[in-house]
């Protein structure tokens, strides 16, 4: 029988600004309830699973060529702009030459699905340094703009800003965050970051439990190991390093011992197993995952999100702007690297979701890992941004432990 307790939080406000919200959640009344253990497939649409069981192939064949186009400190060669998932075939967008081993690759990934390459304006390299540029002035302070996105088919550069940023030429906009002439820029306006802050789950702990330091609440999102110990991954804005950890009964998790800021990272020290939680605080059929591994994120993959307050959420697109990096409202939290998805539906993210996994279902239903929830942009809950499992495992060492 499976026992699950959760409490109901107090939902954080929301600024109005382009930004990425994080879910935060206050303290509130705790509740207990008994769940029927129930399969993943009673939360899961059979639609939802028909999506990830037919883009399978085309992670399988994306995920052969990223492995050997990028090595294990998430460099590539100088022609890489990115990997793509298309409706029916993968895209490997490239600059120049390609490398006889990436044209191996591709050629071995054809084997799994079909595999076109495509020629790139800008390497990753080229926008990724302009990228950083740009951020370096958004980060003085004074800017308009909030924020950058790097397209992952090297086509240019997206900024987020307020309406009057919107309102600037191309050239206007390059020239005030010293991007070079020649990179394609577009404005939007999003909105800034905006953080998002289960309930009791006894030792050994797993993903997508309830996690709280004094009033602050999260979810965790993966049973993850190095050299150094056992930990649950979660969202670096959740805590500190030496913060204790507990759960929604106030029982005891573990203290938090290493944090990547910037990424949005951090490692709880705690017993733990290879499974995730499924099924939201009020739900009345929760069950676990067992997980399965992890690979890397790809644009255009549709995945699964859990969250202590959303539960089970899947149908997200990731978004061919794939790696976003920018700011809070105020200034006072800048994070790089992140990943936009998009919730078709419009299902939005609630406060307590933060460090939440997202992942997809293998055939054998386990979750494969693919990142941890930070936050939403502006007002629109459901267009999320979470770090992907692959820059977790380069910052730590880690991976995944499977159940």
């Amino acid at each position: 029988m499976i026992y699950k307790h959760r409490f109901l939080a107090l939902a954080v406000a929301v600024t109005t600004v382009t930004a990425l919200i994080p879910a935060a959640s206050g303290q509130a009344e705790q509740v207990s309830v008994e769940p029927a253990p129930v399969s993943a497939t009673a939360r899961i649409s059979p639609s939802d699973r028909a999506v990830m069981a037919a883009q399978a192939p085309l992670s399988a064949a994306a995920e052969k060529i990223r492995r050997v186009a990028v090595d294990g400190s998430g460099t590539a060669p100088a022609g890489y702009a990115g990997i793509t998932l298309d409706d029916d075939h993968v895209t490997v967008w490239w600059k120049g030459a390609v490398p006889s081993r990436v044209a191996a690759a591709v050629t071995a990934a054809r084997d799994v699905a079909p595999v076109e390459m495509a020629v790139a304006a800008h390497s990753r390299a080229e926008l990724t340094a302009a990228a950083a540029t740009a951020m370096a002035h958004i980060r003085a302070g004074g800017s308009a703009f909030s924020s950058v996105e790097i397209a992952y088919n090297g086509r240019g550069l997206v900024l987020n800003g307020t309406a009057s940023a919107s309102r600037r030429t191309a050239a206007e906009s390059r020239s005030r965050l010293g991007i070079p002439a020649g990179i394609d820029v577009k404005v939007r306006t999003d909105g800034p970051l905006v953080l998002q802050n289960r309930v009791d789950d006894p030792a050994p702990f797993q993903g997508g439990s309830d996690i709280h330091t004094g009033n602050l609440g999260c979810t965790s999102g993966f049973s993850v190991a190095n050299s150094s110990g056992t930990y649950l991954l979660t969202a670096g804005h959740c805590g500190d390093v030496g913060s204790q950890f507990r759960g929604g009964l106030n029982q005891p998790i573990g203290t938090a011992t290493a944090k990547h800021r910037s990424h949005d990272l951090m490692l709880i020290s705690a017993p733990v197993e290879g499974k995730i939680w499924f099924g939201g605080a009020r739900a009345d059929a929760v069950g676990t995952l067992g997980v399965g591994g992890w690979a890397g994120t790809f644009p255009g993959e549709f995945l699964c999100r859990e969250g202590v307050y959303s539960g089970t959420v899947c149908n997200y697109r990731v978004s061919d702007t794939f790696q976003w990096s920018g700011c809070n409202a105020d200034g006072s939290l800048c994070v790089d690297d992140l990943v936009i998805a998009d919730q078709l539906n419009g299902t939005p993210a609630l406060a307590g979701d933060s460090g939440g996994p997202l992942y997809v279902l293998d055939s054998n239903t386990r979750a494969i890992a693919k990142g941890t929830f930070s936050g939403h942009l502006g007002e629109n809950r459901a267009r999320v941004l979470f770090q992907d499992f692959e820059t977790a495992s380069r910052d730590f060492g880690i991976n995944v432990i499977g159940g």
